[in-house]
């Protein structure tokens, strides 16, 4: 596309305030411009939409009749996740191309529908997972696509963060199974931690802009905070049909947050990510220590995406890789069959400000024997350790779960 490109935005609360933050930065660079937006909630975010007419701005309350009216060049949806479906889709029918927060969306079904989407108007549908635009994920991706370390056999991501009850008031759907008849799978695994385990699949795939494609998943699905209906604490297995096997360990109830440590290992050497520092160790090599800062941006994906609509470059999250991840995420839950409740004497709960926070007790110590064994809690001994079964995925297309205490059949 010659000139600015204008964009469309829905929704302009939340991570809303993200997109509109980078599109302020690719007007400054002669890129893109925020054209237009539609936001529901004309009360909660009157200031921005008050500032945004003043900078000529137009701002609908409906989404539909802002695409029905047109006028701009594409189209960024960072609307809540249980509307990603319906929202991408329309805006490729009408003929705008899409960058979409990530996740895409939580079900199989919704994901393949919108790649279906994508695929029959020939239009380009970006997935916001900003570590990929991260020099640390590049290099490790440049690190396991040349072969360096040699062919990749395993894939460990380990998450310990901290939510306390205030994060699940953030909005109505927070901790959710679903809003209304729109799933919204509430929990690490498929909102804040998501960017983890597609971090991990990616690493996992010798083939450069791919994710490893799933073939079984073995997970143990957990909750200790008494708030979420879905889980805080994700124990997952992933495996390709060669056996290459990605490691996801995801919490929100560790006593302190912690950043992403990653450990990639092949047949020739290892890389390992933690504290900012990359340490690349192959087979007759000293070793090498590369230190990164920063997780990406969403202004970064929305340059590789204006570049991808100029045929510039490939799309680092096109919506079809979006499938192999969520048919991860959908068969952790299959595999778990309930969502597993932590209790006393496992659990500590305290004060913390005005809020509440969780704790499971010694759970960093379980997840270590989990990185170290190559099992999940109830392989390595952890009390409250539930046992599960592995579950196909292969040829996974619907995932529509009744309930936590019934995720699958």
């Amino acid at each position: 596309m010659s000139g600015l490109v204008d964009v469309a935005l829905i929704g302009l609360g939340g991570y809303g305030a993200t997109h509109r933050r980078a599109l302020q930065a690719l007007e400054k660079a002669g890129l893109a411009r925020l054209a237009v937006a539609a936001e529901i909630d004309h009360v909660g975010q009157a200031e921005v939409i008050n500032q945004l007419r003043q900078n000529g701005v137009q701002v609908y309350r409906d989404w539909q009749e802002m695409l029905d009216k047109g006028g701009f060049d594409v189209v960024g949806v960072a609307a809540p996740l249980h509307l990603h479906r319906i929202m991408v889709i329309t805006a490729l029918q009408r003929g705008y191309p899409v960058f979409c927060e990530k996740s895409a969306a939580v079900t199989v079904q919704d994901v393949a529908a919108m790649a279906k989407a994508a695929d029959e108007t020939g239009l380009l549908c970006a997935v916001g997972f900003q570590y990929l635009s991260s020099g640390m994920v590049r290099r490790i991706k440049q690190l396991v696509s040349e072969g360096v370390l040699g062919e990749i056999r395993r894939v460990i991501g380990v998450g310990l963060w901290k939510r306390t009850d205030a994060y699940y008031k953030r909005n109505q759907w927070a901790g959710k199974l679903r809003i209304g008849e729109d799933y919204a799978l509430d929990g690490p695994m498929c909102n804040a931690l998501a960017h983890m385990l597609n971090n991990c699949m990616y690493f996992a795939s010798p083939v450069p802009g791919e994710l490893l494609d799933p073939s079984e998943v073995r997970a143990e699905m957990y909750r200790a905070i008494p708030l979420p209906e879905m889980e805080d604490t994700a124990t997952v297995l992933v495996r390709d049909k060669a056996g290459v096997e990605v490691m996801y360990l995801a919490t929100y109830c560790n006593p302190v947050q912690k950043p992403h440590y990653y450990r990639i290992i092949g047949s020739r050497g290892e890389a390992v990510f933690e504290d900012g520092k990359l340490t690349v160790q192959v087979e007759g090599q000293s070793p090498t220590v590369e230190e990164y800062r920063g997780t990406g941006s969403t202004e970064l994906m929305y340059r590789n995406f204006l570049a991808a609509l100029d045929g510039k470059e490939e799309l680092l999250s096109p919506i079809a890789q979006s499938l192999r991840l969520v048919r991860a995420q959908n068969g952790a839950y299959i595999s778990s069959r309930r969502i597993h409740e932590i209790g006393a004497p496992h659990v500590r709960r305290y004060a913390e400000g005005e809020t509440m926070a969780t704790e499971i007790l010694d759970l960093e110590s379980h997840l270590e024997a989990c990185v170290r064994e190559g099992g999940l809690p109830s392989d390595v001994g952890a009390p409250w350790g539930r046992a599960t079964s592995w579950a196909s995925v292969s040829d996974l297309e619907y995932f529509a779960p009744v309930s936590v205490e019934k995720l699958s059949d």
